[in-house]
């Protein structure tokens, strides 16, 4: 029988659980990922990680949330440059949105064959949950650099516009390096260009 811990205890070996969720996931991805890393690091038995998470996708969303909360300080800079036009500063955040994703050993290795094993193996809702909370994150965003000006863009089509730029990011790999840089800065270029026709993207 799993041993009963604290609340202290939980605080703290949920704490190195991520810890080293962030390094397993980083390092083999999802798939090929073991939770046998995770619980030598906490020192706590197979059958005790099930007191904290229901199963490795729910553990994998946990780990992914705390990385991404992690990112997200770096994001609300670029909201506050007031040095900047509001496309300007659209722009700079897609650019760093996708960087982020790119240099995360963790965002960088999620492809669609992960979402659909993920999908499989989730409490019903989680995962939709995750997405949901990070598109009112960049809604929110995006609703601080209207602020300052553009176009009315239903929410509809902002959510598609998001969720078109991560699907290209997920197949980054179908293309040639140079034709993927050079295509995904034209897209950003000319959405900023389209969102704020009244401001330079320069």
């Amino acid at each position: 029988m799993p041993k009963g811990f604290s609340e202290r205890e939980k605080t703290l070996i949920r704490q190195k659980l991520i810890e080293a969720g962030k390094k397993i996931f980083g390092t083999y991805g999802f798939k090929k990922a073991s939770i046998d890393e995770a619980v030598a690091a906490a020192g706590i038995s197979k059958g005790s990680f099930y007191q904290f998470f229901s199963s490795k996708a729910e553990f994998f969303m946990e780990v992914l949330e705390s990385v991404e909360q992690e990112t997200r300080s770096e994001l609300n800079e670029i909201l506050a440059d007031g040095t900047l036009s509001p496309a300007a500063r659209f722009k700079n955040f897609l650019h760093t949105s996708l960087q982020v994703m790119e240099q995360n050993p963790i965002t960088s290795r999620i492809r669609q064959e992960d979402l659909h094993i993920l999908l499989a193996d989730m409490p019903e809702g989680r995962l939709e949950e995750h997405m949901e909370h990070d598109m009112n994150f960049m809604l929110h965003f995006f609703r601080e650099f209207k602020a300052g000006g553009g176009r009315k863009i239903p929410t509809a089509a902002l959510k598609g516009f998001f969720m078109f730029l991560f699907f290209i990011f997920q197949h980054k790999g179908d293309l040639a390096e140079e034709e993927y840089r050079a295509g995904m800065d034209l897209f950003i270029d000319m959405t900023a260009r389209y969102f704020f026709p009244e401001y330079s993207v320069e």
